[in-house]
């Protein structure tokens, strides 16, 4: 099976790394997760973030496993 892997430009993964980190802080304080509640925070269109919805979507599944798994 072929694999695909993006290759990421250094803005684009800081952006994500931002991104993760915006979206962990609105959990841990019981914060809603919205685009445009994250958009505002980043200083972005929230369209802009529509674009990173499958990531957005993996990271907040992530992040609510691993606190899921934190208080068990």
């Amino acid at each position: 099976m072929d694999e695909y892997y993006e290759i990421l430009t250094k803005d684009e993964a800081d952006f994500l790394i931002e991104l993760y980190e915006r979206i962990r802080h609105r959990i841990v304080n019981r914060i809603p997760v919205t685009l445009v509640g994250i958009a505002k925070e980043m200083k972005v269109r929230p369209s802009e973030l529509a674009d990173y919805l499958p990531e957005i979507l993996a990271m907040l599944n992530s992040l609510e496993d691993e606190i899921r798994q934190a208080r068990d």
